[in-house]
C-alpha cells in the first residue's frame, strides 16, 4: 500500500467511519505535548489586519444601534467592512441596518436558547455528539450549524472558530455576519439599487420580513448618519485613480451561459468566457456589429476559424477580422485599465477563478472591465456574479458588478500558480476603431 500524506488525508476528510477511526488512532498514538505542539501551530495563522483608515466610527455606530461598541468589536467591525468589500455608502448603510436589528441592537450576539434543538441537524452538517449546542447562533446575524462553522472558519482561515460559539461572538461578531453577507451576494443586490424592503426580504426569507419597520427605521439612522463618500483604504486605491469622462462605460451585456452554438459535438457555453467578454468589447466599439442578445454567438464561430475560444491569438484575429486592433497584454495593472476606461475603451481581463482569494486556482476565466470607482473597478461578467472571496458563481445576469481592486487584484495579477505578480494582470489591449 502506497504511503499516504497527512495533509491529502485533512483535505479529503468527509466524517466517515473508517476515516474517524484512523484519526483516532493516530492521536493515541501521540503524547499529550506533540498534540499541543501541533495544536499551536495550526492555530498560529496571523490575525486579518483591521484597515489603516476606518469605514465606521464608534460614534457612528453608537448613534446607529443605540448603545456603545467595545473598542474589540469596532475593530471587527471595520474589519469585517474591509474583508468584504462592504466600502460604499449603500452598501454599509444595509449591512449595519440588518445587522443592528439581528442583533436586537447589539443586545444579542449569540443565540439565547441552548442550541439543543440543533442536535443531530444534518441538514446543519450537526454529526456529533455535541454539536447542537457547540454550534448554535453566534455574531450578529447567527452562524449556526458545525457545517457553517466549518465553512467560515475556512474562510477566515482560523480553525479555533470551530471552539463554537462562544468564541465566534467574542472574537468575529461582525466578521460571521459579513461572511454570510458576501456568500449570499449582498453587495451586487445592494448594488443593485434594492430597496431595505428587498434586502430585508433576502436576509429575512420572507416578505414582509420579520420586523421590516424596525429594519428601516435603522436604515434611515444609517444613511442620516453614514456620509454619501466613504474613504477607501491605502490597500484598495491604486494610485492616479480619478474618476472622469465616461465612467462606467455602458457596454452592451453577454450572458455565455445562453449560447447554442456546439463545436466538435460540445456545447460551448461554459467555456466561451473570452469569447464573450471580447464580443462586449467589439459590440461597444462598432454598434451593431453583433446583434441580439446572443450577439456572442456570433462572434464565437468567427473565433473558430482561426482556433479555439481559450487562444488569444485567435481572439486578436476575430477581432481584427472585424476591423478591431487589439493586443494581448500580459503585464497590466490597475492605472492601464484607468487610461482604457478614459478612453472609452472596455478591457476584456482573465483571471483566476477558483479558490480561496489567497491562494487562487483554475484555468483562467474572462470578463470585460467597463469602468472603476475609487475602490474598485465594475465588469460585466459573462458568467456571472461571482464571490471573489471564496470563489463561487451565482450564475446570473452580471452586467455592471462592483469587484474590488483589493480583491479582484489577487485574482488578476497573478502567476500561473496563484502567487500574487503587481503588474501582471492579463488583458485585452484595443485600439479606437477607424
Amino acid at each position: 500500500m502506497n504511503s499516504i500524506n497527512l495533509i491529502d488525508a485533512a483535505k479529503f476528510y468527509n466524517d466517515l467511519p473508517h476515516q474517524k477511526s484512523a484519526w483516532q488512532w493516530l492521536q493515541d498514538q501521540l503524547t499529550t505535548a506533540q498534540i499541543d505542539g501541533f495544536a499551536e501551530q495550526y492555530r498560529s495563522a496571523p490575525p486579518f489586519q483591521a484597515p489603516e483608515t476606518a469605514l465606521i466610527t464608534a460614534d457612528q455606530c453608537k448613534a446607529i444601534f443605540g448603545r456603545d461598541i467595545t473598542p474589540d468589536q469596532l475593530v471587527d467591525l471595520n474589519s469585517c467592512l474591509d474583508r468584504f468589500d462592504i466600502d460604499t455608502p449603500a452598501r454599509i448603510r444595509h449591512f449595519i441596518a440588518q445587522i443592528a436589528h439581528e442583533s436586537g441592537g447589539l443586545r444579542w450576539l449569540q443565540e439565547l436558547a441552548s442550541g439543543k434543538a440543533y442536535e443531530g441537524r444534518r441538514d446543519l452538517g450537526n454529526t456529533q455528539p455535541g454539536d447542537g449546542t457547540r454550534f448554535k447562533g453566534a455574531g450578529a446575524i447567527q452562524l449556526t450549524g458545525r457545517y457553517n462553522y466549518e465553512q467560515f472558519a475556512k474562510s477566515i482561515n482560523d480553525m479555533r472558530v470551530m471552539e463554537g460559539c462562544s468564541y465566534v461572538a467574542s472574537q468575529y461578531p461582525f466578521t460571521s455576519a459579513g461572511f454570510w453577507w458576501n456568500k449570499n451576494h449582498m453587495n451586487s443586490l445592494v448594488d443593485s439599487g434594492a430597496s431595505c424592503r428587498q434586502i430585508s426580504e433576502r436576509v429575512n426569507g420572507r416578505d414582509p420580513a420579520n420586523g421590516l419597520q424596525e429594519r428601516e427605521d435603522y436604515f434611515a439612522t444609517a444613511t442620516k448618519f453614514i456620509p454619501d463618500s466613504v474613504s477607501p483604504t491605502q490597500a484598495e486605491k491604486p494610485a492616479g485613480v480619478s474618476v472622469a469622462g465616461r465612467n462606467p462605460l455602458d457596454v452592451p451585456y453577454f450572458y455565455q451561459l445562453d449560447s447554442a452554438v456546439f463545436a466538435q459535438g460540445e456545447a460551448q457555453a461554459d467555456r466561451m468566457c473570452f469569447s464573450s467578454s471580447c464580443a462586449m468589447l467589439l459590440e461597444f466599439l462598432k454598434p451593431g456589429t453583433l446583434p441580439g442578445p446572443n450577439g456572442d454567438d456570433i462572434y464565437l464561430k468567427k473565433v473558430f476559424t482561426y482556433g479555439d475560444t481559450t487562444d488569444a491569438a485567435s481572439q486578436i484575429q476575430a477581432l481584427e477580422s472585424f476591423g478591431l486592433k487589439a493586443r494581448f497584454n500580459q503585464n497590466c495593472d490597475f492605472s492601464i485599465i484607468e487610461q482604457q476606461i478614459n478612453r472609452g475603451i472596455p478591457v476584456p481581463c482573465g483571471f483566476l477563478h477558483h479558490g480561496h482569494v489567497d491562494a487562487p486556482t483554475g484555468g483562467g476565466h474572462w470578463l470585460c472591465v467597463v469602468g472603476y470607482t475609487p475602490t474598485g473597478v465594475i465588469v460585466n461578467d459573462p458568467f456571472g456574479d461571482m464571490d471573489l472571496i471564496n470563489g463561487t458563481y451565482v450564475n446570473r445576469v452580471a452586467k455592471g458588478l462592483q469587484y474590488s481592486y483589493k480583491n479582484f487584484g489577487r485574482r488578476w495579477m497573478v502567476l500561473d500558480n496563484g502567487t500574487y505578480a503587481p503588474g501582471k494582470g492579463w488583458a485585452i489591449i484595443a485600439e479606437p476603431p477607424n
